[in-house]
């Protein structure tokens, strides 16, 4: 809350470079009862969203399942595509934590890569298969869930562009495999269609399903082994070898930087 002194704020318009005595004041309990707030109504969308559909469900229904007024809601989420788009990033971030995946774009070791993509991909349709399917069937009759189920599909290309290109750059793509054609197969791979159909309609276990989620990466998009580049840094380090060894093996390499040894 923003708590201003009207006659100080009057005074100070009055007085050129006179110093405001505006101070914003956060209270953490207060703050601590909105988020209480907030994931009351997102668990209260998303038990209507799955039971009645995302069209069939109200923001009034929304506020009175969570024990809250209409617009309150409307406060904090503008509207129901707002809340639905809310509850999208809700699971992706926990599902993010949950698997480690925050971070994994940036990474070096291309089978760590693979192995939290495939676990954030399992984590995905365990905890958020339910709202997944229930908007990819509402994005084919309601607008606002097409809206968004379209933005998150592109957001998920890009990604998947983005990963294909750093793989380009690193010499790890399958001989013969161009980035865009890459980017296209994890995308396909990836939708969340996939999970509930290998799971629920095929019978498989999760743990199978996120085996083959990176068995199928590596075999489809991923260069041999053999082909790939090598690192002397992790070759050397994974030997026991010291520092003095490593930076040897920089210099056969190419590698003079004493810094890159490190």
């Amino acid at each position: 809350m923003s708590v201003r002194n009207s006659s100080s704020r009057a005074t100070n318009r009055s007085r050129p470079g006179a110093r405001s005595s505006a101070t914003t004041y956060r209270s953490p309990r207060r703050d601590a009862q909105a988020e209480r707030t907030r994931g009351r109504i997102l668990g209260a969308a998303r038990a209507l969203f799955v039971r009645n559909g995302f069209e069939g469900t109200s923001i009034a229904a929304i506020a009175d399942k969570a024990r809250v007024a209409q617009p309150t809601v409307y406060a904090i989420f503008g509207s129901k595509r707002g809340v639905l788009n809310e509850l999208y990033e809700l699971i992706a971030t926990q599902t993010r934590e949950r698997a480690g995946a925050e971070d994994v774009w940036s990474m070096e070791d291309v089978s760590e890569q693979l192995r939290r993509l495939a676990r954030f991909q399992r984590l995905h349709g365990e905890t958020g298969g339910d709202v997944l399917e229930m908007a990819r069937s509402a994005s084919a009759i309601d607008p606002d869930a097409a809206a968004i189920w379209h933005e998150r599909q592109e957001a998920r290309r890009d990604r998947a562009r983005g990963f294909a290109l750093s793989l380009a750059r690193r010499g790890l793509l399958r001989p013969g495999l161009d980035p865009a054609s890459a980017a296209d197969v994890m995308w396909v791979i990836s939708d969340p269609i996939v999970y509930p159909m290998f799971v629920k309609r095929c019978g498989w276990t999760p743990a199978r399903f996120e085996r083959w989620f990176r068995d199928t990466l590596e075999r489809l998009v991923l260069a041999p082994a053999s082909y790939r580049p090598r690192d002397p840094r992790r070759d050397a380090r994974q030997r026991g070898h010291s520092p003095r060894d490593v930076l040897r093996a920089l210099r056969r390499s190419g590698c003079t930087r004493e810094d890159d040894a490190r």
